[in-house]
């Protein structure tokens, strides 16, 4: 045997009666902690002291109630209260852990900290700031809320229940369980709570966050959420979740307790949404419906962010799947401050006219008619610009179309450029086949292209729809007319100049264009039967 295998081996029975020794001694070690517990019991105060040292706060409690476990020693302490005056922390109940083998870890705590059955708030001011309440009493807007809890290491709440108050964006909901985990020191903040609404998988929310500077990033999200159960929270604009599951993750970046930007990613299936405020129906004696909607899968990713010149929303994926078709809308782009932009090329409309619909953002009559009309199509191009009351804009419209609606017509195919601004709009159609459907009025729909400009402008209180020329032309019959409508604001009937050119066609053409409403059955039947040839 080489002297060099001869120490490695003496080396390796040296550390093996070493750690042996070790063993002996922190097992003599824990029997005489174990039996000193009962002395802890009788002398509370010297308890108390060392953790008033510890902590620096004063620290009081009423009984002490001693343990063992495999960590370490276990207080019980009844009626806890850190600190001193009106901010003092008073608890019922509490436990604190002394963790004798992973304390003595370089960045592991000594203490923890167990509190249960808490009521916790997160609450939004109306200047944005977001604060805890609840854990720490209530604290001044300008001092450190959890300055009583930094010495003891690690905090654990269970089974408490956190309370969301945010007024300005709506929000109050209660999340019936939490369970909270927080280490505060070094001026620093890391915390990681897992809340349960109901019986699904728990939202997640883990945060790290410079306390004097309010500034941080934080993670709310989790797998296989029941959206129905979170709904509360998630409202905007009026719109309502009713249903939907999958996984929902929130990035946000925290300055000054103020959300800064937010990166949301979502894979959901089977989303329903709801407005929160019914539609009035157009006959008012019929009452209300309340607008619904809902996507077979929602495949999302967005960015927002804000600073001091406003907000920029950008959305690079944004898919919804509904009965088989897939409405894409990616590159959706907005920004808002002094003034607002939105730009979007090749995206689906009828997603968003949906929503639009569901929001209590636009007036009665005009959800009402997106809701019924249900108007589709695909925006090839949409730039718009707002600075004040004035705005600006463009969109390049392709096989646009709505539903008919009592006695509204509808149109499927319509294509075209739209210039629009504060003052009016320009219509530029691009002649494609366009499908006239109006059931009350014509016995059957309309197979035409349109080809011209419509307009509408301002003049003063009154508003104008014309043009100059604009080009119909069916299978059998064309016309060239030029007109326009005048509306004068005050609600009586408008007046309409209208002039036409029809191309010479046979007469039984005619019979398309019978007005059915407005005409006598006997006149229309009468017609029908008279006109055979010319």
């Amino acid at each position: 045997m080489t002297p060099l295998r001869r120490h490695l081996r003496h080396l390796r029975r040296w550390l093996a009666y070493g750690l042996a020794v070790l063993l002996i001694v922190a097992a003599v070690l824990v029997g005489v902690a174990n039996r000193l517990l009962p002395l802890l019991e009788r002398h509370p105060e010297r308890v108390a002291g060392w953790l008033s040292e510890r902590v620096g706060q004063p620290v009081r409690f009423e009984r002490l109630h001693a343990g063992w476990t495999r960590r370490g020693p276990l207080l019980g302490l009844e009626r806890l209260e850190i600190g001193a005056g009106a901010e003092a922390l008073r608890i019922e109940r509490a436990e604190l852990l002394v963790a004798i083998y992973s304390g003595l870890v370089p960045g592991l705590p000594l203490t923890e900290l167990r509190l249960r059955g808490l009521a916790l708030d997160l609450e939004r001011d109306d200047d944005g700031r977001w604060r805890a309440r609840g854990l720490t009493g209530e604290a001044r807007a300008d001092s450190d809320p959890l300055g009583t809890l930094d010495g003891f290491g690690e905090i654990q709440v269970r089974a408490a229940r956190l309370r969301v108050n945010a007024p300005s964006l709506g929000i109050e909901y209660t999340v019936p369980r939490i369970d909270l985990r927080l280490r505060s020191s070094g001026g620093r903040l890391r915390a990681g709570l897992l809340g349960w609404a109901g019986q699904a998988p728990p939202l997640q929310a883990v945060v790290e966050l410079d306390r004097a500077r309010g500034d941080g990033r934080l993670f709310i999200g989790g797998d296989d959420l029941q959206l129905a159960e979170w709904a509360p929270l998630l409202d905007w604009g009026g719109v309502a979740l009713r249903d939907g599951r999958g996984r929902l993750g929130f990035w946000l970046e925290l300055h000054a307790q103020r959300v800064t930007a937010v990166q949301a990613e979502a894979e959901l299936e089977q989303v329903a949404l709801r407005g929160r405020t019914p539609i009035p129906l157009a006959d008012e004696e019929a009452g209300v419906i309340e607008p619904r909607a809902g996507f077979d899968r929602v495949d999302v990713a967005l960015r927002w962010r804000t600073d001091e010149s406003g907000w920029q929303l950008h959305a690079p994926r944004l898919r919804l799947d509904h009965g088989g078709e897939t409405m894409t809308l990616d590159g959706l782009y907005a920004a808002g401050g002094d003034g607002f932009g939105l730009a979007a090329e090749g995206i689906e409309a009828n997603p968003l006219l949906a929503l639009a619909a569901l929001s209590d953002k636009l007036s009665p009559e005009q959800r009402r008619w997106l809701y019924f009309a249900a108007p589709r199509g695909r925006i090839e191009a949409l730039r718009l610009a707002r600075a004040g009351a004035r705005f600006r804009g463009e969109v390049r419209l392709r096989d646009f179309g709505w539903l008919p609606i009592g006695q509204q017509p509808a149109l499927q195919g319509l294509g075209g450029e739209l210039h629009f601004d504060q003052d009016g709009a320009e219509l530029v159609l691009a002649g494609d086949p366009v499908r006239f459907d109006w059931p009350v009025g014509f016995a059957a729909p309309l197979d035409v292209r349109l080809d011209g400009t419509l307009a509408v402008w301002r003049e003063g209180d009154a508003w104008r729809v014309g043009s100059d020329r604009l080009r119909i032309e069916g299978g059998d019959y064309a016309a060239t007319a030029r007109g326009e409508m005048r509306f004068d604001g005050q609600g009586r009937r408008p007046r309409l100049d209208l002039a036409a050119t029809v191309d010479a066609g046979p007469a039984t053409a005619a019979k398309r264009f019978w007005v059915l409403h407005q005409m006598p059955d006997a006149a229309v039947e009468w017609l029908n039967t008279a006109i055979e040839d010319g």
